[in-house]
């Protein structure tokens, strides 16, 4: 899906969506021209973007830009876009991606020498990644507003010859030495681990009771199945059973941990449980 974006205020508005995954025969069936990489057809995830979007910026008429993640970072979308234009040659889009971690680009060809053979294309080859180390010294530092927070970052321009496009790309590398976004990182992989555990426990308890209380869940469940596969019932059913019978009997955990967790944790769900334990 193709959005539009406000500069100004904060807003989003859909202007096109189509389906790109699996759909190379079926574009056939619609007539939709395949979208062109030097004169050959390039169908893939991202040039079909790419080409939803060349095809959308025109009509805006306005000088755009395109916000991508390192996904669509590939030569064939820079060369689809590049082509945008309007009427009097000027670029009517620019792109802004994530480049990936094993970027390379060059810097320019060194003067020629006059000598015999094939003069060079390209000059120095540099591991973008590996800059971070080599170019330390060369960083500026500047303050930024992210997330409603003032902090320093460090930045380095360089203008480099990036091979898949065939021309000189806008590299920016941001260091970043603030250790609360490794902190929050981990503390946001904790609270996934976490739930996926307890979530392992939980179908377990539900295994076990199956396994050992069948005949009983059994009985005391309310629902309907169409066929009964086996005499163990899943692990949904057993959920339905548990979740029936602590409703019916909450009145006699008013005095239980849990329930007075649960109903100490929101204001709603107090008044909502009060006429219940009452």
């Amino acid at each position: 899906m193709f959005w539009a974006a406000g500069l100004k205020k904060i807003f989003c508005i859909p202007l096109c969506a189509e389906l790109h995954e699996g759909v190379e025969t079926i574009r056939t069936f619609q007539r939709k021209p395949e979208p062109l990489v030097q004169v050959q057809p390039k169908v893939s995830v991202t040039s079909l973007m790419a080409a939803m979007a060349a095809t959308v910026l025109p009509a805006l008429g306005k000088w755009c830009l395109l916000v991508l993640d390192a996904y669509f970072a590939v030569g064939p979308v820079f060369a689809i876009l590049k082509k945008v234009r309007d009427d009097a040659g000027h670029d009517l889009v620019h792109v802004v991606t994530r480049a990936k971690s094993n970027v390379v680009a060059y810097i320019d060809a060194p003067p020629k020498t006059g000598r015999p053979g094939r003069p060079r294309v390209y000059g120095q080859k540099l591991s973008l990644i590996k800059l971070f180390d080599t170019h330390r010294q060369d960083f500026q530092q500047t303050r930024i507003e992210l997330y409603g927070q003032v902090k320093s970052i460090a930045y380095l321009c360089l203008d480099l010859i990036w091979k898949p496009v065939g021309q000189k790309v806008g590299f920016i590398l941001v260091a970043d030495d603030d250790r609360r976004g490794q902190r929050l990182i981990a503390e946001a992989t904790d609270a996934i681990e976490a739930f996926v555990n307890f979530g392992c426990i939980a179908c377990g308890i539900l295994q076990i009771l199956a396994l050992n209380f069948h005949e009983t869940i059994w009985r005391r469940y309310m629902g309907w199945l169409r066929t009964v596969s086996s005499s163990i019932p899943s692990e949904e059913i057993v959920r339905s059973v548990v979740q029936q019978e602590y409703c019916h009997n909450f009145h006699a955990f008013s005095t239980d941990a849990i329930c007075r967790t649960i109903m100490s944790k929101s204001r709603g769900c107090q008044q909502s449980l009060m006429p219940l334990v009452a």
